[in-house]
């Protein structure tokens, strides 16, 4: 290793030697990066606060979780005390005590909610008629707040990750002894949060593909059943939030899922736009999407553009 001036000229040498990582050193790494992901965790919650607001007491009793209180007043208290933190590098005894009591509730919030979540998507069922499963899907996203859930679900845990990082800094202050066991336990909180999302939301995913996949004799019923195609474009939204709230996580979730879902996630999108169009024109898109290999939807109208078009050319003895 050399170092240079800025006009290029030698200016010394350096070596590399060994450096111990124990004990304070490595602490304050971890300590770092702990903090670090702890902030990073969630983007952003402005528009989930926005949108649950007046809805919460609904949400909390379907995940039979009513005895949380105000979870928005929770994040406000919380997000505002960590602001200060940042700015003035202190925490106050009596700001910490008011908000230690939170933590536990707020574990119980998010794995209350997450189970709702669950639960809701477990109940999709693709082998039902179409009816049917546009009367499930209706429910899913109207009565049981499915999309609320999950936005309520981002703040939850966005307060959660707060509270931890105030209570790292309390023990890094009043009882540095344990801050190593409880950096190692924010850390484990964090990585247990991130596979059972991870889960949650390419389950739903998948689901919802399958659920809105339209077999070939469903198609004038589905073509008349706006109501589905609102709900699926709905709760597809709804999972798309959720992945961009959870941020630098959404790649790794991806990465395992069967590139098959996004494609027809993909196509959903682009076929529920043509709400208006008639049957005859979906199935001749469908042809051309089919063609080009863009999803299970384009075929199923292929095959069906295809049937129509052949039974034209070759009329059977009784047409």
């Amino acid at each position: 290793m050399t170092v240079v001036d800025a006009a290029g000229k030698f200016r010394g040498q350096m070596q590399w030697q060994s450096a111990s990582l124990v004990g304070t050193r490595a602490l304050s790494i971890q300590l770092a990066m702990a903090t670090l992901a702890l902030q990073t965790a969630i983007a952003e919650t402005t528009t989930a606060v926005e949108r649950v607001e007046g809805k919460v007491d609904q949400i909390l009793n379907l995940a039979q979780a009513s005895m949380i209180g105000d979870v928005i007043g929770h994040h406000q208290a919380l997000r505002r005390t960590v602001l200060m933190l940042d700015e003035s590098g202190q925490l106050p005894t009596a700001d910490w005590d008011s908000l230690a009591p939170l933590g536990p509730g707020l574990e119980v919030v998010v794995e209350r909610l997450r189970a709702h979540i669950r639960k809701s998507i477990d109940g999709f069922d693709a082998s039902r008629p179409v009816q049917e499963r546009a009367s499930y899907l209706q429910k899913a996203v109207e009565d049981n707040r499915l999309g609320e859930s999950l936005e309520l679900l981002v703040i939850a845990e966005d307060s959660l990750y707060l509270w931890q990082r105030l209570r790292i800094e309390r023990v890094k202050h009043t009882e540095p002894e344990h801050l190593e066991l409880v950096v190692a336990s924010a850390r484990k909180m964090l990585a247990d949060h991130l596979a059972a999302d991870g889960e949650l939301l390419l389950r739903g995913r998948a689901e919802l593909a399958r659920y809105a996949a339209i077999k070939p004799l469903e198609i004038v019923r589905w073509m008349s059943n706006a109501q589905l195609k609102r709900d699926v474009l709905q709760l597809r939204q709804d999972l798309d939030s959720f992945a961009k709230a959870r941020r630098s996580q959404v790649q790794g979730w991806q990465d395992h899922e069967d590139p098959t879902v996004g494609d027809a996630l993909t196509e959903l999108g682009t076929r529920f736009k043509s709400v208006g169009e008639t049957a005859l024109e979906l199935g001749s898109r469908g042809l051309d999407a089919g063609a080009a290999g863009l999803g299970f939807l384009g075929k199923r109208f292929t095959r069906v553009a295809e049937a129509r078009e052949a039974s034209k050319r070759n009329p059977g003895p009784c047409d």
